[in-house]
């Protein structure tokens, strides 16, 4: 008999911070949370806070194999910024969950967000940029998802800006060559406008360019006199490799804090406006963060669409305990089914075409099949038939949060407690 995890239905689009990106109380992916039962009283005594945030214990139930990283809300992966642009907005691309407004230093009108992707459209030979600037460090790494509709032949590239402040920046290039080569290259942009390559550019094979295929960009920057430099890519949905471009600067206009933003260029040789598509930004400062210089293992993903047989989990359950959120990389099989929190259940399941909702993955793959979530929250009641083995995954270097928190507003004075009934005349004092 299959067992059902009860949740109370929860809007879709709660993110997993308030409108100034500070983060909230949530429930770890795959942990049971704690709820501190005597603090909703301490507030209401003091007249300050009327409700209070109950966790529901967040668990997927059945045979299947859960395979990602516990952490807690402040990990510190994505403590600059934090956006998977899933919003609309026109002229600009709004603010993300964390990071602030995003910034364009000219022609805000070529950018917009609408789909869960941020677009940038540049005209042949030009240009765009967007910074965040409230996402100061001097130690950063950057890690986004990049596509274009750019037509076979055309060039184009996608970089990460890091210490940005305006004047200068250092330049992380994934550059798509008309023969579908991808490149790798860092550079510096000093005051004087001068763009300095830090060595040549590193060709990256086996990584398809095409239109629709989407390639993650990693990128950070430590240190000063001289600042140590990375850059890596990846096709989206296989397993981070190492770092593929290291390069060391010392240059003093660079050697500070700066800001962290995103720059496409479309070549010249492009029969009409491009349109360069990001989504999945993280920033962090890597002496907080950590995860921002952990390489994991290279490893190729398996040949078969057969995932191998489950375990009971798999997490790191001791020494120095699980890994960061969004830090993790698993090897995805063919025919994997995609989610994302901005897909469409009628969806076909896949990377590009994602469904909406983890409820519909579990119907809708078959035994022994792999569920790949992408970054973010997701609100739902989940029952996994028993005896179906299922494998539910994190897209590798995404933080995926399985949310029961609800707002509990039914208080009611008792004495000099307060109390509130929930899960079927149960009740739930805090005094």
């Amino acid at each position: 008999m299959g067992r059902t995890v009860h949740r109370p239905d929860y809007a879709q689009d709660d993110a997993p911070s308030d409108p100034n990106g500070q983060p909230m109380e949530r429930t770890s992916p795959l942990a049971a949370p704690s709820v501190d039962a005597r603090r909703p009283a301490d507030a209401l005594r003091g007249g300050a806070i009327r409700r209070l945030l109950v966790a529901a214990l967040v668990s997927i139930v059945g045979a299947a194999t859960l395979v990602a990283s516990a952490g807690t809300a402040d990990a510190a992966d994505g403590d600059l910024a934090w956006d998977h642009f899933n919003r609309v907005v026109n002229g600009g691309w709004g603010a993300g969950w964390r990071g602030g407004e995003w910034q364009m230093p000219f022609a805000p009108e070529s950018f917009r967000t609408t789909g869960g992707v941020g677009l940038a459209t540049a005209v042949p030979g030009s240009s765009r940029e967007a910074v965040l600037p409230d996402s100061t460090a001097a130690d950063q790494s950057v890690r986004f998802q990049f596509d274009s509709d750019a037509a076979p032949g055309e060039e184009y590239s996608a970089m990460a800006m890091l210490r940005a402040d305006g004047s200068a920046h250092y330049r992380a290039r994934a550059r798509v060559r008309p023969d579908g080569m991808l490149a790798l290259s860092l550079s510096r942009l000093t005051p004087d406008g001068a763009v300095a390559f830090l060595g040549g550019e590193v060709l990256i094979p086996a990584v398809d360019t095409g239109a629709g295929r989407w390639i993650t960009l990693r990128a950070e920057v430590v240190g000063s006199s001289p600042a140590t430099l990375r850059l890596k890519a990846w096709q989206t949905g296989s397993v981070e490799p190492d770092w593929q471009v290291v390069r060391t600067d010392s240059a003093a206009a660079l050697a500070d804090a700066g800001n962290v933003g995103i720059r496409t260029y479309v070549s010249g040789d492009a029969a009409q406006p491009r349109t360069v598509a990001f989504e999945a930004f993280v920033a962090s400062s890597v002496s907080v963060g950590g995860p921002a210089t952990t390489t994991p293992p290279t490893t190729t993903p398996p040949p078969t669409t057969t995932p191998p047989p489950p375990a009971r989990v798999v997490a790191a359950v001791g020494g120095d305990g699980a890994a960061p959120i969004g830090t993790t990389s698993h090897p995805v099989p063919g025919g994997a089914t995609w989610v994302a929190n901005w897909g469409n259940d009628n969806a076909a399941g896949t990377f590009s075409q994602p469904l909406r909702t983890l409820g519909q993955a579990v119907d809708d793959v078959d035994p022994g099949g792999t569920i790949v979530l992408r970054g973010g929250t997701y609100h739902e009641s989940v029952d996994v038939p028993y005896g179906k083995q299922v494998t539910i995954q994190n897209a590798n270097g995404e933080a995926v949060w399985l949310d029961g928190s609800k707002v509990a507003t039914a208080w009611t004075p008792d004495g000099d407690d307060w109390r509130m009934v929930v899960h079927h005349g149960s009740p739930v004092m805090s005094g």
